[in-house]
């Protein structure tokens, strides 16, 4: 019922597509789609990141980040670690963490990107970008 055919004729894309022409580009289907949830959150908890200014010293921002779910949080059920690699940096703040970790939880994919640092006295303010790729 839901299986797709394609039945290509001549020799255009979609023929070579269906005749398994390694040429051929690969197509994913469906189509991904981005969607931004959140054009500019701050990264909480930066302050307590002991290494921060060493992790961040040689970052190009902008920069991807990763987000992992922290379920056994002892402070916040929806807790999601944001990394730079295998460093985390903070948490996504909690006024908006509950629909991202309820996404994250049932398999959607959430994009990252850090775009901005301020350096306000001894707090690092990370400015970043939080995207549905769908």
């Amino acid at each position: 019922m839901n299986d797709i055919s394609i039945i290509a004729q001549g020799d255009g894309i979609l023929g070579a597509l269906s005749n398994g022409d390694e040429r051929a580009p690969s197509v994913g289907m469906p189509f991904p789609t981005t969607i931004v949830l959140h054009e500019d959150i701050v990264v909480a908890g930066t302050t307590h990141i002991a290494d921060l200014d060493r992790i961040l010293e040689n970052v190009e921002f902008p920069v991807q980040a990763s987000f992992v779910r922290d379920p056994d949080n002892l402070h916040d059920k929806w807790a999601i670690k944001v990394m730079l690699g295998d460093r985390r940096i903070g948490f996504v703040p909690c006024d908006v963490n509950e629909v991202l970790a309820r996404l994250m939880d049932g398999g959607k994919m959430i994009t990252a990107t850090v775009f901005e640092k301020e350096q306000l006295g001894r707090w690092t303010k990370l400015h970043m970008e939080v995207k549905l790729v769908d």
